[in-house]
């Protein structure tokens, strides 16, 4: 990529095989660039890919009803299969939050909505989509979401 008369060059560094990934700044003239200059540089990037978002999904009041695995102490039925989307938002590089998906609410309308008792096999995938990308990408950072799905089995209680 070119940016005037700088040009960055990926550098791949493979140290106990593991692969690293650098991206150096380079002047196309052949001289120097200021050491400050680079600093800015790398202070400006660190801060557009870096954050540190902390994302809460709680489950408080309902947790006698959840398990994220199948095992549990009473006999089920599973009565349906569910998954939802949703998003966290943060601000300014992360350090501040908007919103976090209330998983407690998510799960105890699933529950609802089909007369259950319970979920079983509850998962949460957090990611990065290119939607959420392109929102950090336009705002410098300063808005970022981040999607989560959340999916499960909706269960009954059956008497032993």
């Amino acid at each position: 990529m070119e940016l005037g008369n700088l040009t960055t060059q990926p550098l791949i560094k493979s140290i106990d095989n593991l692969e690293y990934t650098c991206i150096i700044i380079v002047s196309k003239k052949g001289g120097v660039m200021k050491w400050s200059q680079k600093l800015l540089g790398m202070i400006f990037l660190l801060l557009f890919v870096a954050g540190c978002a902390t994302v809460n999904l709680e489950t408080k009041a309902a947790e006698d009803n959840i398990s994220m695995s199948h095992v549990v102490n009473k006999n089920y039925k599973k009565i349906t299969h569910f998954k939802r989307n949703t998003q966290a938002w943060f601000a300014i590089f992360d350090l501040a939050t908007i919103s976090n998906p209330n998983l407690r609410n998510i799960v105890e309308d699933e529950i609802r909505a089909v007369d259950g008792d319970g979920v079983v096999n509850l998962q949460i995938k957090g990611e990065t989509t290119f939607i959420d990308g392109c929102i950090s990408i336009l705002t410098g950072s300063l808005i970022r979401p981040r999607s989560y799905t959340i999916e499960g089995d909706v269960v009954k209680y059956i008497a032993k």
